[in-house]
């Protein structure tokens, strides 16, 4: 009786051992997987290609094509290059189009400082001189109008043409200080809170403020 039920001990350990290897084994491999599996970034349209440049300290992701003088787009949040897909193939037969990733977005560099809109800037501008563009044109969109506005006038010598599209220049009073008050996501995302509920749980997050039915 005693060795049956030593052999049952030692029979339930193996299993328990051999349960728990193959777990972790497994736990390892998704890991790993996990690590390895970086994600690519989407395709651009045909004649354009996705590039890459270290710039004011940082990896900027960039798509570029077309012919004729440059003309930077600049995203807005809480978009990335891809927000200009469509419009790429109809600019690129008027401008050589430099589409950005902002620091901190798509395949771009993401450090934990630098995001003031004037250092954001400063990397898009060292981007135009790598690329050998001495003046640019320049769009932004929401977020990227302000990066935009920070560029030009940081470097107004080095912009032939701006473009502002669907925000507001920060710190121009009263509107500022008026649309702050009024439109609510303005502050909500700039709180802490909202920094700290998000933290580690980004895509979840984004997926149900955006694309709730």
């Amino acid at each position: 009786m005693k060795t049956t039920n030593r052999i049952l001990k030692i029979a339930v350990l193996l299993i328990a051992f051999t349960f728990y290897a193959y777990t972790s084994f497994s736990k390892n491999v998704i890991d790993r997987a996990a690590i390895t599996n970086v994600t690519k970034p989407a395709l651009p349209p045909k004649g354009f290609s996705n590039q890459y440049a270290i710039v004011n300290g940082i990896k900027i992701h960039y798509v570029i094509g077309g012919h004729g003088a440059p003309l930077m787009l600049v995203h807005g949040f809480p978009q990335n290059w891809y927000m200009w897909n469509r419009l790429l193939p109809e600019l690129s037969k008027h401008f050589t189009v430099i589409a950005p990733d902002l620091r901190g977005v798509g395949e771009s560099g993401k450090p934990q400082g630098g995001y003031d809109k004037k250092n954001m800037a400063i990397d898009l501008h060292e981007l135009a001189k790598k690329l050998g563009y001495k003046k640019i044109d320049i769009a932004g969109h929401d977020i990227g109008m302000m990066v935009a506005w920070a560029y030009a006038a940081q470097f107004p010598n080095e912009v032939n043409k701006l473009a502002l599209l669907d925000a507001l220049i920060p710190g121009v009073e009263p509107v500022w200080s008026q649309v702050k008050a009024q439109a609510w996501w303005f502050g909500f995302f700039q709180s802490a809170t909202f920094s700290r509920s998000c933290r580690g749980k980004n895509e979840f997050h984004f997926r149900r403020f955006f694309f709730r039915r």
